[in-house]
């Protein structure tokens, strides 16, 4: 017999084979951990808008005069401010990877009590309650909703805590 350097050609293709099975495998995790990666991004871009938006209502409440809200004859202008109500200016303020946002509004007594009126959730019983709850439902490219929410204290004129 004489002795034979290198492979046989089944060896070769053996050798093709299993690279070739091991190169889908491989790539087939790098593709899924890309999809992964791109949820995970989408969904802290929709976490963080949601966020600036209650930042934003937080700082638009805080005011004395942005707070009270008439029970009877307001329209949705003297309620929200116009970061919310505009839908121009909505989007200006959302990443391009959010696609719809709705908003909740809330009215509540300090224990916790909704006075929230039925047939108008945007309006209150009262005009000043103790707490206003704010919540924001973003929707991002994917489909995935996120919801936040916060809730508001009744601010305080400038006469040491006199409303």
């Amino acid at each position: 017999m004489k002795h034979q350097d290198g492979l046989s050609l089944l060896e070769m293709l053996v050798a093709l084979v299993f690279f070739a099975v091991l190169t889908i495998a491989v790539s087939g995790l790098m593709v899924s951990g890309l999809r992964v990666r791109r949820g995970s991004q989408l969904e802290i871009e929709a976490q963080q808008a949601a966020q600036s938006l209650l930042e934003q209502a937080k700082d638009y409440w805080s005011v004395l005069e942005n707070y009270r809200i008439p029970t009877v004859g307001a329209s949705e202008e003297d309620i929200l401010p116009l970061f919310i109500r505009d839908q121009n200016e909505l989007a200006a303020n959302l990443p391009e990877s959010v696609t719809a946002a709705a908003f909740t509004l809330g009215c509540l007594e300090s224990d916790g009590t909704d006075i929230s009126d039925a047939n108008a959730p945007l309006f209150c019983s009262e005009d000043n309650p103790d707490l206003r709850r704010i919540g924001v439902t973003l929707t991002d490219a994917s489909g995935e909703t996120y919801t936040l929410s916060t809730e508001i204290g009744r601010p305080f004129s400038d006469e040491r805590g006199a409303n």
